[in-house]
């Protein structure tokens, strides 16, 4: 190593080993400590009833199921309808990305979902990356950044007006803030805004765009009458 003049080699060495040291720590700040999946996992039978309640019986019973293990979702059984039932965790929702850490890695989180054959093609995708990304310990700022940049290259595909997906689980929890919440459907409709669906209204059954207004990631979210019990879909 050449000595700077008038620099001991002593101070050289140490400020190089300093350097190196930090630069390891920037490096494993970014990179992120894999993600502890065993709060989040759930006994796979459990996780298989709750999947399937966030339909209507009919097609929840007939539905694939993914069940998320340390390696992401994985299925267990599988349909014959075309859609594919879940049970998503914190970081999949839209209050992941609020900047509170202790609403992207909840888990206490249970949100059961069951999506048609369009939003299987279309939306699981965005989902399946953000679980990856997750595990992989990336922080909701990475995961919101590799999702717009997949949707911007054409890599995420935009749903088509036809996607969307049940929410009816009585067994749901969607956050510590909304807890159960209320039985829903999920509308995947790119661009939409709550002007074209008659303005949002807080407290009324009427639609209106939960998520990405105005974007390609929008969501239409349309009350539901009753929640699914858990027993209807069961035996």
């Amino acid at each position: 190593m050449r000595v700077l003049a008038g620099i001991p080699r002593a101070a050289v060495l140490g400020a190089t080993t300093l350097f190196s040291a930090a630069l390891l720590m920037i490096t494993g700040a970014c990179a992120g400590e894999p993600l502890d999946i065993q709060p989040f996992l759930m006994e796979r039978d459990a996780e298989v009833l709750l999947a399937r309640s966030a339909a209507p019986p009919a097609i929840g019973r007939e539905a694939t199921v993914q069940v998320l293990t340390a390696r992401g979702f994985e299925t267990v059984a599988t349909g014959s309808n075309g859609f594919v039932c879940m049970v998503e965790r914190s970081w999949s929702g839209p209050a992941a990305f609020s900047g509170d850490r202790s609403v992207f890695l909840n888990p206490r989180v249970k949100a059961p979902i069951c999506y048609n054959a369009p939003a299987v093609e279309t939306v699981m995708p965005r989902q399946a990356l953000k679980t990856r990304l997750a595990l992989e310990g990336a922080a909701a700022e990475t995961i919101r950044r590799e999702v717009d940049r997949g949707l911007a290259d054409g890599s995420l595909p935009v749903p088509p007006p036809s996607a969307m997906a049940y929410m009816l689980s009585a067994g749901q929890y969607l956050s510590d803030r909304a807890k159960k919440g209320m039985p829903h459907l999920m509308l995947y409709i790119p661009y939409a805004t709550n002007e074209e669906w008659g303005g949002f209204v807080p407290g009324t059954p009427q639609a209106f765009v939960l998520y990405g207004e105005g974007s390609p990631e929008a969501v239409v979210i349309v009350p539901s009458s009753r929640f699914v019990e858990l027993s209807e879909v069961g035996g």
